[in-house]
Order: structure tokens, then C-alpha cells, then sequence
């Protein structure tokens, strides 16, 4: 197994020494690709593995990833093998390639494979996978970059330090070799931020505005640049935050609550999920307009908004988009101010959209639904229209001639329907209204479709400005009916409420399949509520700890329905608290499983 722990360590150490040269000389206006993957490295290391646990099923066609068939005298031929195996290879973000992940252990990150799992992230298998798709060769292995956090938290006008000194070459464990390049790809749209040197090994930026700000780096040997990583800056306003604790609570009591019901509101239209006790703190006294303009310019929203879209489309697993223009979708969508019918177009025309759209078996579906069907949970139902378009365009998948196609006119081909889909004025209207519908609501979607085409039309500051205004408008409501969470927003809400996170890309949307294969009589969030409260992992006090039980209960309800308890409530769950077939446990999971809870 590769020593990679000591390298760092070695690397760690010639810090101390002094500083890695970091001028190689001008760097080219636009750097190269990552290296590709190598047919020689393949032939001689790869392949033995892929021969030995993967061709018993694919060479004869098991699932996306297929291996040619066996010359006719029984003998393999690697270079066609290596044909296939290289679609499968993410140059942009190697450690994400699906044909590493499908076979790496789901304990250590990997994706479901109906094959089982072949390795461990700390065995020799998983090193030689990683050189192979990072692009190594027989006589080099590329650079490799590394950030002790890729996450970091700042208020505006502090001096943020990111450090990739830590980066390695493998062939060269003093790091003497290595040259770096820096770049600023996601900034707020109100950002003057720029980078003063692009070339050095530790790069300090101030950010001048909330928001997110993304820096990454790639780092070269003299031979081949590595894939980029990317550091992401979170910039908050400043704002006093309560002492926290599992026996004395989240300090929420001290919002008022108006306050409260307002930071949760526009936490849960823009980024997805509610907000974690320091971040209503933090946010609560702001003025409502300058936080959605906020929460807008934080990478987190693009990452919400394409989480909905994917998964509302099935673009998951092997069918996540992972062309060029939909790698940095999540980060261009709060820095560029994208609009829902760029995003929707970015991710239809992937070639991961249009293998699906091509196929006879999921092109109808999902061209249905997406021309028809408006969505607030990330489900997508087609109606009457929506199937008349699919059997229109089964038959031009099906090579029956020119077809008039409802909602695309006249198409004579798959692509002309493809291309006739990302141009129709349909798809504008319903991204739209899918996108607003999520955010505020159905009714409030279908009052203002009109003016947000429009907004649309004029560009990003126009709808970014209907957006701040629709939002908070929302966010203002007082009493009125619930509108429910809908199916993701309700899955990140238990994990954030419960474990202080989101859940990771892999984590939601595995959680969105076994949501499906429950019974209809089961609350599927129910299930995962107990799932998780029996993980371990949620910071519950101790009964015997607990000093003031109604206090405790009170900040519970703010923690997770953003209200203080009725009276009645307050003994009633007093009971439960009390009971010796109750206790703290059960009283979080009857607050986290009632209908109030999967409402706004």
C-alpha cells in the first residue's frame, strides 16, 4: 500500500525547512486538462483487476458500463477493454470517477453496485484505481492536491489564509518539483474580490461581501498539472452566538419570535433546509431583503437548486450530469445569478440527459414530465399532455419518421427533438414555475409566472431582484395555511435538525430511493428520524442531566417547529419526558414526526 500518511508527513517536515518554490515561470493563459487516463498503466496494472472482477458480469453487458465480448478465440483485448473503461473516468475530479466509486466500499464513500464492493480506501486495490484515473503512467504519477480544510467560515473584511503547501508529488517527496495555480471561480455577484497571486503556495483573500467564495488550485510537476480542488469560503455577518449545549439548549429562546419564523422561512425556500441554532442567532435581527440577497449569493442555494433538479429528473448515480458546463452548475448559479431556465438547460443537454432522453426506455418518461409537470418535493408527475408527448415521442425514438410532437412542433430525429426541448418556450415557462414553485409556493408561482419570465428575460439582477422580493414577502406571512416541506426539504431538515449537517449528494439521494421502496402506509420520514436517533450520532442530554425540564422542552419546539409550546403541550410532553416508557428520545422523535414538522 501506497505510503501516502509518511509523504505527508515528509512534506509536513520540508515546510519547516522553508518554503516550496512556487514560480515556474509564466503560466500558460489556460492550463491543460488533468492527464487522461494511460493505456499502458491500464494494460499492465489495471486490467488483471478489471479481468478478474468486473468482466463476469460486464462483458456481458450489466448495466451503463459494458466490456466488449471475447475475441473468437476466447482471448481479451485490453486496448478495446480500456475504450470502455474510460467514459467512466472523471479527469475534472478523479476520486469521483464511477468506475473507482463503484467498486470502493460504501463504508469508505463508495455507490451502490449490484456487484458488491472490491476495496477499502486503505488497501492497494484503491491506490492503483486512484494513480489509474488520475492519469498515471508507467514512468509518472501525477500531483496530487491537498487542503488540510476544504471548508472555511469568515465574517466580511477578514483576511482568510488557504494553504495548498500541503499538496504532494509522489515522485518527489520535497515537493521542490511542484508549481501552483490559483483561481477564483465563484464569488457574490456584488464581489470586487480578485486574486493578487495566482502562483503561490499559500493564498490570502478578504472577502468584501457575504456570501460564498471558491477558490480552487491545481498543482503541477513539470509534466502534468493534477485535477483542481476547491476550497469553499462561507461569508456570514457577524452576530452574537448563544453558549449551546445538549442539557442547556440551542439559546433560541432570546430571538423574538417573529424573528425566528422568518430566518427559518427564508432558510427553508433558499438553501433547502432550516437553520442550525447559530445560524438563526447570526441572522435572525438581519433585515429580511439583505439575508435572502445573502443566502442567494451562497453556493449552498445552487447546490439546492440542482439537488432539486437532478433528482426531480432522475439525473443521479450514472446519470449524474458531469460535462463541463454542469460540473460547477451549483457554484455559477449564485455567482452568475443563472436563472432556472439556464440551469434546467445546463443539465438537459449533459450527456448524461440525452443518453436518457436517446433511450427508448427512459426518453418518453422523462421528456413527459419535464415539458408538463410542475414540482415542490422533487417528484414529477406527467398528466394528460405529458403522456400524449411521450407516445409522440416514442414513435421518433422508435424511427417511425417526422412526428408532430406537442409542445416541440415538427421533429425528425432524437436530436432535433433534444435541441427543439431546450429551446422551447414550454420548457422556459415550467422551469420557472418549478423553480418558484419550490421556493414560494404554487399559488404564489402561478400569480407572478408572467413577471418572472419577464424578469428572467431582462437577466440575472432583474430576477435575482424578484426573487429577494418574492421570498421575503413570503417570509413575512404571519399565521396563514402550512405549506408542506415537500420530500428533500423535509429529509435535510431531519439531518441538520438531528445531526447538524446536510446530507452529502450521496447520502439524499440514496435516502430518496429507499424513501420509495417503503410502503405507502409508512411515513418514510418517520423511519429515518428513528434511524438516525438510534445512530449515535444526535446529541441528546441524559434525563438525569436535564435541570430544568420546561426550558429544555421549550427550546426542543423552537429548535424544530420554530415556536414556543402551548401550555397544555408543554405538560403533556412534560409527561412523556417523564415517563419511564418515554424520555428524551421519544419526545425529539414525536416533535420531529408530527405534521407541523413536515410543514413551514
Amino acid at each position: 500500500m501506497r505510503e501516502r500518511t509518511a509523504l505527508l508527513l515528509i512534506a509536513v517536515a520540508a515546510l519547516v525547512g522553508g518554503l516550496a518554490r512556487t514560480d515556474a515561470g509564466d503560466l500558460p493563459a489556460e492550463l491543460p486538462l488533468p492527464p487522461a487516463p494511460d493505456l499502458a498503466f491500464y494494460m499492465k496494472r489495471v486490467a488483471p483487476f478489471v479481468e478478474a472482477s468486473c468482466a463476469s458480469c460486464h462483458r456481458e453487458g450489466g448495466g451503463r458500463f459494458r466490456l466488449p465480448p471475447l475475441a473468437a478465440d476466447g482471448r481479451v483485448d485490453r486496448a478495446a477493454d480500456f475504450v470502455a473503461v474510460r467514459p467512466f473516468v472523471d479527469r475534472q475530479a478523479p476520486w469521483r470517477s464511477p468506475f473507482l466509486l463503484k467498486v470502493l466500499s460504501p463504508a469508505d464513500g463508495g455507490d451502490e453496485h449490484a456487484g458488491g464492493s472490491f476495496c477499502r480506501a486503505d488497501d492497494e486495490r484503491h491506490d492503483m484505481l486512484l494513480d489509474f484515473v488520475s492519469g498515471a503512467t508507467l514512468d509518472n504519477l501525477p500531483p496530487e492536491v491537498w487542503f488540510e480544510e476544504d471548508t472555511l467560515r469568515a465574517s466580511p473584511g477578514d483576511t482568510v489564509k488557504v494553504d495548498g503547501r500541503d499538496s504532494f508529488d509522489r515522485d518527489c517527496v520535497d515537493r521542490s518539483c511542484l508549481s501552483y495555480v490559483w483561481e477564483l471561480v465563484a464569488r457574490p455577484p456584488d464581489s470586487q474580490v480578485s486574486l493578487a497571486d495566482r502562483r503561490a503556495g499559500a493564498l490570502s483573500i478578504t472577502p468584501d461581501s457575504p456570501g460564498t467564495y471558491v477558490v480552487r488550485l491545481r498543482v503541477g510537476d513539470g509534466h502534468v498539472w493534477s485535477a483542481p480542488r476547491d476550497v469553499t469560503i462561507e461569508v456570514l455577518e457577524g452576530g452574537g452566538r448563544p453558549a449551546s449545549s445538549s442539557t442547556r439548549g440551542s439559546g433560541l429562546e432570546r430571538l423574538e419570535p417573529e424573528m425566528l419564523v422568518r430566518v427559518r422561512r427564508l432558510y427553508l425556500d433558499l438553501l433547502g433546509r432550516p437553520p442550525r441554532p447559530e445560524e438563526a442567532w447570526a441572522d435572525g435581527r438581519r433585515n429580511a431583503d439583505t439575508l435572502a440577497a445573502d443566502l442567494l449569493g451562497r453556493a449552498e442555494h445552487g447546490r439546492c437548486v440542482v439537488e432539486d433538479a437532478t433528482v426531480a429528473f432522475g439525473l443521479v448515480d450514472d446519470d449524474r450530469p458531469a460535462g463541463a458546463e454542469a460540473r460547477d452548475l451549483a457554484l455559477r448559479v449564485p455567482s452568475e445569478g443563472l436563472s432556472p431556465v439556464d440551469i434546467e438547460r445546463v443539465l438537459l443537454a449533459d450527456p448524461a440527459a440525452r443518453r436518457l432522453l436517446s433511450d427508448p426506455g427512459t426518453g418518453p418518461e422523462l421528456l413527459g414530465a419535464v415539458l408538463t409537470s410542475t414540482a415542490t418535493d422533487g417528484r414529477l408527475e406527467p398528466d394528460e399532455n405529458g403522456r400524449d408527448i411521450a407516445a409522440a415521442y416514442a414513435r421518433v425514438l422508435a424511427g417511425e419518421g417526422p412526428q408532430d410532437v406537442p409542445s416541440l412542433g415538427r421533429v425528425d430525429s432524437v436530436g432535433s427533438a433534444i435541441d427543439a426541448l431546450l429551446a422551447s418556450d414550454t420548457l422556459a415557462d415550467l422551469a420557472i414555475r418549478r423553480y418558484l414553485g419550490r421556493a414560494v409556493g404554487e399559488d404564489m408561482a402561478a400569480r407572478h409566472a408572467l413577471e418572472a419570465r419577464l424578469a428572467v428575460t431582462e437577466g440575472a439582477a432583474a430576477w435575482r431582484a424578484l426573487l429577494v422580493r418574492l421570498v421575503t414577502e413570503r417570509a413575512r406571512e404571519q399565521g396563514g395555511t402550512r405549506r408542506p416541506k415537500g420530500r428533500l426539504r423535509l429529509l435535510r431538515s431531519l439531518f441538520v435538525d438531528l445531526l447538524g449537517r446536510r446530507p452529502t449528494d450521496r447520502e439524499l439521494v440514496a435516502l430518496v430511493r429507499a424513501t420509495d421502496r417503503l410502503p405507502g402506509a409508512i411515513a418514510p420520514h418517520t423511519v429515518l428520524a428513528k434511524v438516525l436517533l438510534d445512530s449515535g450520532q444526535v446529541g441528546l442530554p441524559l434525563l438525569v442531566d436535564i435541570q430544568d425540564a420546561p426550558r429544555w422542552l421549550t427550546d426542543r419546539f423552537l429548535l424544530h417547529l420554530g415556536r414556543r409550546p402551548a401550555p397544555e403541550e408543554l405538560q403533556a410532553y412534560g409527561r412523556v419526558l417523564l415517563d419511564p416508557d418515554g424520555g428524551v428520545e421519544l419526545v425529539v422523535l414525536a416533535l420531529v414526526t408530527n405534521a407541523e414538522y413536515a410543514c413551514r
